[in-house]
């Protein structure tokens, strides 16, 4: 549903989407004079212009989220795991391969498209290689978890840093985490992980994550600290 509203003397446009799982109101920014809004399914249209009229001095800073899938159109750097590394591109036989100083892509025909689907690839491969190398790590060292066998996907998203499906033994992780240090990832594992024996955030919960990652509400603010900066969103959550 789209609507509009003046703000500040200008008409603003929101595009709103409700979402039964969803538990708040949450407002991004798509551009000068655009924003987007989700809210939980119950939500009514005039609680959201209320929301926006009470925030209207927040709206008016919040500066547009950052849109990973434009950040691999033909980039001259990338960060992986915290490292920045410029791209080198080539043409050639199809190869992303990671040297010691730089990102090589070779490619029969260099265009953007192209371009960002190979880099999406490869991003999401060396991704999952990381986790599932930290998976089998921890299946060793915490044998009661029961951590074999767990499915591992990826993919950039805008509300979550990961999820888990324990019916399934399925963690969904942000690709997002592939460009930030990998102690991040390692902690949005141990915070997924331990949702497999505890479906909520209960003391329980908090108890179990404490033994497997004594550091987390540290990490988790250095991580939503880490996010704001380099996507310019505050909203991310696990």
């Amino acid at each position: 549903m789209r609507f509009t509203m003046t703000l500040n003397g200008k008409p603003v446009t929101f595009t709103w989407t409700k979402r039964k799982n969803q538990k708040r109101i949450i407002i991004r920014a798509e551009e000068p004079g655009a924003f987007k809004v989700s809210s939980p399914s119950h939500v009514r249209l005039a609680t959201i212009k209320a929301t926006i009229r009470k925030n209207t001095h927040v709206l008016k800073a919040l500066p547009p989220q950052t849109d990973y899938k434009k950040t691999l159109l033909m980039p001259a750097a990338l960060f992986l795991f915290g490292k920045r590394y410029p791209v080198h591109y080539e043409i050639g036989k199809k190869c992303v391969r990671l040297e010691d100083d730089h990102l090589k892509v070779v490619l029969p025909v260099l265009d953007e498209t192209t371009v960002s689907k190979v880099l999406e690839a490869f991003l999401k491969q060396t991704l999952l290689d990381e986790i599932r190398t930290h998976n089998e790590a921890m299946t060793i060292h915490h044998p009661r978890m029961n951590l074999d066998a767990l499915i591992f996907n990826t993919r950039y998203t805008k509300t979550r840093f990961g999820s888990c499906v324990a019916a399934k033994k399925r963690i969904n992780l942000n690709l997002a985490l592939v460009h930030y240090p990998v102690r991040f990832l390692h902690y949005v594992y141990a915070h997924e992980i331990v949702h497999l024996i505890h479906a909520d955030h209960s003391h329980a919960f908090y108890r179990t994550l404490n033994e497997l990652y004594p550091g987390h509400r540290v990490m988790r603010k250095e991580l939503e600290a880490h996010h704001q900066a380099y996507a310019r969103d505050i909203h991310t959550h696990i």
